[in-house]
């Protein structure tokens, strides 16, 4: 019997939001669901997502890898890099009062705080993504 020299797997998106939309690009085009085909043991795929934002809470992007219309449990090939999620925040300089200021200088504060909750990092075997960036599967022996 011949061996396998590819093999076709499908990666589904689950996407929740309740006023922000995701997207999710694979090699620059827009999709909740690719077409795989694996034809080395160390071929990587990445996966874009973006439109994340603070004022949606209901964002939620989850995935499966399926062969033959069965999931897979792939969190242990997957990893996520979380990318453009710091606030970018620009000042223009207007004439105000001492109350003013203060306000303005309060709010920025409180951006601020919230912007050190979103600092880009990385992650491994994740399942649920809440933020923008890159999704990483990358297929080995193991």
């Amino acid at each position: 019997m011949a061996k396998l020299k590819s093999v076709k797997l499908q990666v589904k998106f689950n996407i929740s939001y309740n006023t922000h939309p995701v997207t999710i690009t694979h090699n620059g085009l827009s999709a909740d669901q690719v077409d795989l085909q694996i034809d080395r043991l160390d071929q990587k795929e990445t996966f874009e997502l973006q439109g994340f934002s603070p004022e949606d809470p209901g964002q939620k992007v989850t995935y499966t890898l399926e062969y033959n219309q069965q999931e897979l449990d792939i969190r242990h090939l997957t990893s996520f890099k979380m990318q453009k999620n710091k606030l970018k925040i620009r000042f223009k300089q207007v004439p105000m009062s001492g109350t003013a200021r203060q306000k303005m200088t309060d709010n920025i504060q409180k951006l601020m705080q919230y912007n050190e909750f979103i600092e880009n990092h990385s992650t491994e075997n994740c399942n649920g993504i809440f933020f923008n960036g890159k999704l990483k599967i990358e297929f080995n022996k193991a």
